[in-house]
């Protein structure tokens, strides 16, 4: 009983804090928010919106949210096993370019298993459910786990989706330019005219081939940016594409040359790619046809002739 009313009072505690850090920083943002109305009202020249306090309201609670989460992002930031370097090129595989992202993401994994853990214990006092002490940690452990892991399996996920999208499309780049250098363009402009052509069908790859273009004209070598552009993508296929343009550039070979063979030899891969996942095919069916298509079969096919059998040897 004692047991109990300590954890009880741990809940309790650990939920009025949560509220008290909400409540502070939304009374923050809400005072500074009469100066960000003045800003806008002498830029505004446009009308006002149909609803200004309810906009506002809503603009201070996601404010004072996503000041919460990278509070305590920041908390997960600053231990000393984190790698920022490390950090930063996983969220640049993902796509995010920003510095605060993995800000936003570590606070969101706090968040989301503070959030849950409260989920769980008011859905316990909502629905009475007869649950023992060692039951009831371990199920609000869970939960917690589930809230702060739950993120990583997403970013996971979106890195894995976006490797592939950027593999799908890296044959087609790289055919493309192959017609740019011998058309007479630079490297450089061949680039930027393939990242400006490939938006509308591979905007993953397009978005990194015009970032490298970015680079490029604020001053950053040629070596340095592919080098960065290997890294941020991740991808084999990529990373040799770099060694082949920076070995061309260091002694002399013709790019031209060395881009069409590399293409040839990319074409005939992504052939070899879909003939491999073509072969795993019948392998792969395996498991649906042993488990729910043979059964079935078996039972119409059988069937008939085990219900007959079953009739005579009950009638003898």
């Amino acid at each position: 009983m004692n047991e109990e009313i300590i954890l009880s009072a741990l809940v309790f505690a650990s939920i009025a804090l949560f509220c008290l850090a909400g409540y502070y920083y939304y009374g923050y943002l809400k005072s500074r928010h009469g100066i960000l109305d003045k800003i806008q009202q002498e830029g505004a020249t446009v009308g006002e919106p149909e609803n200004p306090a309810a906009d506002e309201s809503d603009k201070s609670i996601k404010s004072a949210i996503l000041r919460l989460i990278s509070t305590l992002g920041n908390l997960q930031i600053a231990k000393p096993t984190f790698d920022p370097a490390q950090i930063s090129l996983t969220f640049q595989q993902a796509g995010y370019q920003s510095k605060k992202a993995p800000i936003i993401f570590y606070g969101t994994k706090v968040f989301l298993g503070i959030l849950l853990f409260i989920m769980f214990f008011l859905l316990r006092i909502i629905i009475p459910i007869r649950m023992g002490y060692f039951a009831f940690i371990v199920c609000s452990l869970v939960s917690c786990m589930i809230g702060y892991y739950l993120p990583n399996i997403w970013l996971k996920a979106r890195i894995a989706g976006r490797k592939q999208r950027i593999q799908d499309g890296f044959p087609d780049a790289l055919d493309l330019l192959v017609v740019s250098v011998e058309a007479g363009a630079g490297l450089d402009a061949a680039f930027a005219r393939v990242g400006e052509e490939m938006r509308l069908t591979h905007e993953d790859l397009s978005n990194e081939l015009q970032l490298m273009h970015r680079e490029l004209k604020a001053g950053r070598s040629r070596r340095n940016a592919l080098l960065a552009l290997g890294l941020r993508v991740g991808l084999e296929d990529v990373n040799n594409l770099v060694i082949l343009l920076n070995q061309s550039e260091r002694f002399g070979t013709g790019i031209a040359q060395s881009l069409r063979v590399h293409s040839e030899f990319m074409r005939t891969k992504r052939s070899q790619r879909a003939e491999e996942m073509a072969a795993k095919l019948p392998v792969k069916m395996m498991i649906p046809l042993i488990l729910f298509i043979f059964p079935a079969m078996l039972i119409v096919i059988l069937g008939p002739a085990a219900i007959r059998i079953m009739r005579v040897l009950l009638t003898t």
